[in-house]
């Protein structure tokens, strides 16, 4: 195992590049400039279970070890064994020795050059990266959307750092797909009403077909439950020899074919329904954080 690397001063790391590109897990991840070496590029947590470990120049773990060095949960029991394979500078709290190029994270020189509003990962990065000089920095799978309760609270800090890097100059890049920094109109300046009233209207008529297929639900899974004690009961009658008459038998043996073409009907509708019903969930949710957020 490699010797630990560590600060000897709380100072800004020296960059490499001209160009930053702060990566996190929403769906714009995709859209970062991986393979462009004239970025540095920046992931964080557990992200190479998704990018892949290779093209990264820095990475991030501002949790406590007891998160990076978790036994317990599968995704991240071999998360500090995972960090070291990137070969890259790991910054942490403080260096770990499971970690050979771990390097603590400077929180102290970031703390004294921009205090303390920190409320997530991207923001401390983002500080780092103002404080290290880059004269770009691109944000890509970073959505914060605001139906996220957790993201709400978050959202904030991060477009705070954004605007300090403008203030200073420095040229912000974030996709179209990602919420930060967008509004759908201009307060003051625009008319939501045309939206609001349209955005209601759908989300009424999404819930109005919801709860048609929630009943709809319900009463599928009765069905399946009586034909499924049906044919608990039916078994156990035949499976006793002397409980039943040989027309009774027979008779029970043609409703047994009959239930059973039943529950695969049913099971059929369920999960068809069940399909419709996530569909509707994804669409009314969507509504609900345009109309209830965007829009006021």
């Amino acid at each position: 195992m490699g010797d630990v690397v560590t600060l000897e001063k709380p100072e800004f790391p020296k960059r490499t590049k001209d160009k930053v590109a702060i990566v996190g897990f929403a769906a714009s991840k995709t859209l970062a400039p991986l393979k462009d070496d004239s970025w540095e590029r920046w992931g964080i947590n557990e992200l190479y279970l998704e990018l892949g470990y290779q093209n990264w120049d820095r990475w991030f773990e501002l949790h406590h070890d007891r998160f990076y060095r978790a036994r317990g949960e599968e995704r991240t029991a071999k998360h500090a064994e995972n960090l070291a394979k990137l070969g890259i500078p790991v910054y942490l709290w403080e260096p770990h020795p499971e970690i050979p190029k771990s390097v603590a994270y400077p929180k102290e020189a970031v703390l004294k050059e921009f205090g303390r509003y920190f409320t997530n990962t991207i923001s401390w990065l983002l500080a780092l990266a103002i404080g290290m000089g880059f004269k770009e920095i691109g944000v890509w799978g970073v959505d914060m959307a605001q139906a996220h309760d957790e993201y709400a609270r978050q959202r904030p800090s991060c477009e705070y750092f954004l605007g300090v890097a403008v203030g200073r100059g420095i040229k912000v890049y974030i996709p179209p797909e990602s919420d930060l920094l967008k509004a759908t109109f201009l307060y003051g300046a625009e008319d939501p009403s045309p939206l609001k009233t349209k955005l209601a209207a759908r989300q009424q008529e999404l819930q109005a077909n919801l709860n048609i297929r929630e009943q709809k639900r319900i009463e599928l899974l009765g069905g399946i439950n009586q034909l499924q004690a049906g044919l608990e009961l039916a078994k156990r009658l035949m499976d006793d020899k002397g409980a039943l008459s040989p027309e009774a038998r027979q008779k029970l043996e043609l409703n047994v074919a009959e239930w059973n073409k039943g529950l695969q009907s049913n099971t059929q509708q369920l999960r068809q329904i069940e399909l419709e019903i996530a569909q509707y969930q994804g669409a009314l949710g969507d509504c609900q954080y345009i109309q209830g957020v965007w829009s006021q």
